[in-house]
């Protein structure tokens, strides 16, 4: 073989070892390690369609529903109502970050009276409230409150609700109002974000007859802040007081 013949099989063959370091080794790992929960199909574990396994997405049917403790059509003044809902997530890992429901308020003749639809945080391993306020009646009475997720939810792997301590709540009320102040506190080294509280108000039987609503934008890591629940009327004294909390801003 000529010098000329192993110059130019040298040439071949290096352009050929170029190719393959530079081209077909990183396309095969970049194939390789391709995303596998967003390509519409099941494959590296999954139990379904891009979900289960490995995936954030929680598949349809691997989930719990979250079970409804109560719901209660609520009088906040003349003609205007509210309604609250007590709801348990029994998923430890897995919790919705936008849930789909409508409530409604029925009269004594069972004619609807008024609804609303929104959106809920559902948080992992978690009992907690939706509140809905200022629902316009009328003349009309509400005698019940129903309560529907309009959508198949969409569960996610995610971490709990970090902790915020209730350290004290103190109910006043005069003929101009009620007002419920309560202290909270973050004992995380983190800072907490858009956290919603609850407020229910029990009567002697444990029936529910007033709630509110509030939110904190941003609790610092270790510190406290107070938050104030307000009602336009004189209310009877509450035999017991809970304050329900849900995280949204922390969805690890």
């Amino acid at each position: 073989m000529s010098w000329a013949e192993r110059r130019k099989r040298m040439i071949i063959g290096g352009a050929i070892s170029a190719l393959i370091v530079f081209f077909i080794i990183p396309s095969f790992f970049i194939l390789r390690n391709k995303p596998t929960c967003s390509n519409g199909e099941q494959d590296s574990g999954e139990s379904g369609v891009d979900c289960g396994g490995s995936c954030r997405l929680v598949c349809e049917g691997d989930a719990l529903a979250p079970l409804i403790h109560f719901t209660r059509a609520l009088e906040v003044s003349s003609g205007i109502w509210g309604a609250v809902v007590s709801l348990e997530n029994q998923n430890k890992d897995a919790g919705s970050t936008s849930a789909v429901y409508v409530v409604k308020l029925y009269d004594a003749d069972n004619l609807l009276v008024a609804e609303r639809h929104g959106t809920v945080y559902i948080p992992p391993n978690k009992i907690f409230a939706v509140f809905e306020g200022a629902l316009d009646v009328g003349w009309r009475v509400p005698t019940r409150a129903t309560f529907e997720f309009t959508a198949p939810i969409r569960f996610e792997t995610m971490a709990p609700d970090p902790v915020i301590d209730i350290r004290s709540k103190r109910f006043t009320q005069s003929v101009d109002g009620s007002r419920l102040d309560v202290s909270l506190y973050n004992p995380a080294r983190t800072a907490v974000q858009e956290s919603e509280f609850v407020a229910l108000l029990f009567d002697s039987t444990g029936n529910v007859f007033a709630s509110s609503a509030t939110s904190v934008k941003d609790l610092s890591a270790l510190s406290s802040t107070n938050i104030s629940f307000t009602w336009p009327r004189e209310l009877q004294d509450p035999a017991r007081i809970e304050v329900l909390s849900t995280v949204s801003g922390v969805h690890p």
